[in-house]
Formats: structure tokens, sequence, C-alpha cells
């Protein structure tokens, strides 16, 4: 089932706490234990400033209000579709991690990737 490069360890940065650590863990695990890893984001909708609306959707399926401080809402406005530049930004240290699923990263102009 997990054959060689068919398993990945994934990372992602949304700006939610703790994720920093996590990834620090995982990067970490893909050094000593040869599994490469795979940089992903989590995407609920197109935009960053598509957020907001996002919210109300949110209010809307769980049948509550935005003023209700005991109901479901992300803590970010970083789970939309991000560039590859974007992507790039946030992993210029582990492109390995990007070099499957963004292979134009190869001309990214970030000055940190080649």
């Amino acid at each position: 089932m997990f054959d060689d490069g068919r398993f990945y360890l994934e990372i992602q940065s949304h700006g939610i706490e703790g994720e920093d650590a996590v990834n620090a863990g995982l990067i970490k695990m893909s050094k000593d234990l040869g599994i490469p890893l795979v940089a992903t984001n989590d995407c609920h909708y197109l935009k960053r400033d598509h957020a907001s609306a996002h919210d109300v959707l949110l209010c809307i399926q769980t049948g509550k209000n935005l003023s209700d401080t005991n109901r479901m809402r992300f803590d970010t406005d970083q789970v939309y579709l991000k560039s590859s530049e974007e992507m790039a930004e946030l992993f210029w240290e582990v492109p390995a991690a990007l070099a499957a699923f963004y292979p134009d990263l190869g001309v990214v102009r970030t000055g940190r990737f080649h």
C-alpha cells in the first residue's frame, strides 16, 4: 500500500498557533526516516478576501449567528488557493516539499529558489 514514493509527510502553513512546531517535527521526521515531504495548503475558498464570506457560510451551515461566541470558526484567513509563488515564500527552506506539486518553482522570483 505504501510503496516507495507513495507516502509523504504533509506540511502546511496557515498562520495557526502551533503549526510551526508541528512542521519542524515533521521536517525532522522526514530527515530521520527518509520519508519525503509535501507542502500543501488547506483550501476552503479561492481568494484570501473571501474569508469573511466563508465565515458567514459557516454560520448559515451550522445555524449560528456571527455574534455567537461559541460557534465554529476558522482562526485564520489563510485557507484559500495560494499561488505557487506564495507557497515558495512560505516553504523556501524545504524546496523538495514543493517540487512534486509546483514544478514551475524553478523560475520563482523569490530569490531563494533556482
